[in-house]
């Protein structure tokens, strides 16, 4: 009876062991997760908005990828399988899933660039941010200019010191809001460096 007493005593224990290990877990994972949103909440607070998208532009590049990935969904399950596609020769049968896939991720890209139009082009007094996947040290940032490709399209480009010697695309011309100088300006003046003329390259 001893025996079995101290068995019952043992089992009470380490059940209430296992409750408070349990306990103190939850704690420690729910005070992680509160700080983590605080943290991120800090940073929101703290980010500065340097160049917005236009809104129609967006909006038609999101409509244009949502259709296609409508029509390769359509040609893949429905129609021809893009059997007669010149692409079917090169890829065979992972063509349909992998034209499916790209305009899958254009679409989720643009929905994105939707979402953050309004904040596109921030800061936090550390880093640069470009819409949601893209970030470079404020520090190494040397230069912001405009370019212009072969079709004549401008863009606005980071010099960016580092060991590569392309510029990184920030926005199209046509995407951003307001005049280009002055987002090129408060980009240059968050990295506080002095803000030069206006510079083209081609």
């Amino acid at each position: 009876m001893a025996a079995r007493s101290r068995a019952k005593r043992r089992a009470r224990l380490a059940a209430r062991r296992g409750r408070a290990i349990l306990f103190c877990a939850g704690a420690a994972a729910r005070y992680g997760g509160a700080m983590d949103m605080e943290t991120a909440r800090g940073r929101r607070s703290r980010e500065v908005v340097l160049g917005r998208l236009r809104t129609a532009p967006v909006l038609a590049w999101a409509g244009a990828a949502a259709a296609g990935l409508v029509w390769a969904l359509w040609e893949l399950l429905w129609g021809g399988g893009f059997a007669a596609s010149g692409f079917y020769r090169l890829l065979g049968p992972l063509t349909g899933p992998l034209i499916v896939a790209i305009f899958g991720y254009a679409t989720f890209d643009f929905g994105r660039m939707f979402a953050l139009r309004r904040r596109y082009l921030r800061h936090d007094g550390v880093r640069l941010y470009r819409g949601a996947d893209r970030s470079w040290p404020l520090a190494n940032i040397r230069d912001v200019v405009v370019t212009r490709g072969a079709l004549g399209i401008g863009s606005l480009r980071l010099v960016v010191d580092d060991d590569s010697e392309t510029t990184r695309e920030l926005a199209k011309l046509y995407m951003l809001e307001g005049p280009v100088e002055a987002v090129r300006g408060a980009v240059l003046f968050a990295t506080g460096r002095p803000v030069p003329l206006s510079q083209t390259l081609h």
